[in-house]
Protein backbone atom coordinates (compact mmCIF):
# COMPACT_ATOMS: atom_id res chain seq x y z
CA UNK A 1 0.00 0.00 0.00
CA UNK A 2 1.31 3.67 -1.16
CA UNK A 3 1.52 5.91 2.06
CA UNK A 4 1.37 9.89 1.68
CA UNK A 5 1.80 12.93 4.23
CA UNK A 6 -0.90 15.44 3.83
CA UNK A 7 0.36 19.09 4.77
CA UNK A 8 -1.67 22.35 5.93
CA UNK A 9 -1.73 25.53 4.03
CA UNK A 10 -0.14 28.65 5.28
CA UNK A 11 -3.05 30.81 5.07
CA UNK A 12 -5.67 30.50 7.27
CA UNK A 13 -9.28 31.80 6.67
CA UNK A 14 -12.02 33.02 8.93
CA UNK A 15 -13.56 30.15 10.86
CA UNK A 16 -10.61 28.34 11.22
CA UNK A 17 -11.09 27.21 7.57
CA UNK A 18 -8.17 25.40 6.30
CA UNK A 19 -6.94 23.61 3.37
CA UNK A 20 -4.75 20.33 3.54
CA UNK A 21 -3.46 18.63 0.20
CA UNK A 22 -1.00 15.93 -0.60
CA UNK A 23 1.59 16.97 -2.98
CA UNK A 24 2.24 13.97 -4.52
CA UNK A 25 -1.20 12.57 -5.77
CA UNK A 26 -3.61 16.20 -5.61
CA UNK A 27 -5.88 15.00 -2.65
CA UNK A 28 -6.84 17.87 -1.34
CA UNK A 29 -9.92 18.88 2.00
CA UNK A 30 -10.52 21.76 3.49
CA UNK A 31 -11.58 21.70 7.18
CA UNK A 32 -11.85 23.88 10.47
CA UNK A 33 -8.87 23.86 12.32
CA UNK A 34 -9.50 25.02 16.23
CA UNK A 35 -7.57 27.28 18.45
CA UNK A 36 -5.36 24.82 19.71
CA UNK A 37 -4.46 24.27 16.07
CA UNK A 38 -6.29 20.71 15.65
CA UNK A 39 -8.49 19.62 12.93
CA UNK A 40 -11.85 19.49 13.35
CA UNK A 41 -12.73 16.62 11.14
CA UNK A 42 -16.41 16.64 11.31
CA UNK A 43 -16.51 20.44 9.40
CA UNK A 44 -13.87 18.24 6.74
CA UNK A 45 -15.46 18.79 2.99
CA UNK A 46 -13.26 16.69 0.01
CA UNK A 47 -12.28 19.22 -2.41
CA UNK A 48 -10.62 16.28 -4.55
CA UNK A 49 -10.03 12.92 -3.86
CA UNK A 50 -6.04 12.11 -5.48
CA UNK A 51 -4.73 8.58 -5.64
CA UNK A 52 -7.70 6.54 -4.18
CA UNK A 53 -4.94 3.53 -3.87
CA UNK A 54 -2.84 5.61 -1.44
CA UNK A 55 -3.30 5.93 2.23
CA UNK A 56 -3.45 9.87 3.36
CA UNK A 57 -1.50 10.53 7.28
CA UNK A 58 -1.55 13.79 8.55
CA UNK A 59 0.38 14.99 11.89
CA UNK A 60 0.12 17.72 14.03
CA UNK A 61 2.95 18.83 16.12
CA UNK A 62 1.96 22.16 18.42
CA UNK A 63 4.16 24.82 19.19
CA UNK A 64 4.01 25.11 22.52
CA UNK A 65 5.28 21.54 24.25
CA UNK A 66 2.48 20.40 26.76
CA UNK A 67 3.61 20.77 30.70
CA UNK A 68 2.32 19.11 33.54
CA UNK A 69 2.04 20.94 37.39
CA UNK A 70 1.90 18.93 40.64
CA UNK A 71 1.69 20.12 44.50
CA UNK A 72 2.01 17.76 47.27
CA UNK A 73 1.30 18.54 51.02
CA UNK A 74 1.85 16.52 54.01
CA UNK A 75 -0.53 16.70 57.36
CA UNK A 76 0.09 14.06 60.28
CA UNK A 77 -2.31 14.53 62.40
CA UNK A 78 -1.20 13.07 65.88
CA UNK A 79 -4.38 12.98 67.96
CA UNK A 80 -3.53 15.66 70.07
CA UNK A 81 -5.94 18.06 71.24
Amino acid sequence: MKTHTVSISEKAYPGGLRFFECRECEYAFAAEVNEAGVLEYATKVTVNYGDLEAAHSYFFIPDDVPTISMSAAYSQDDGEA
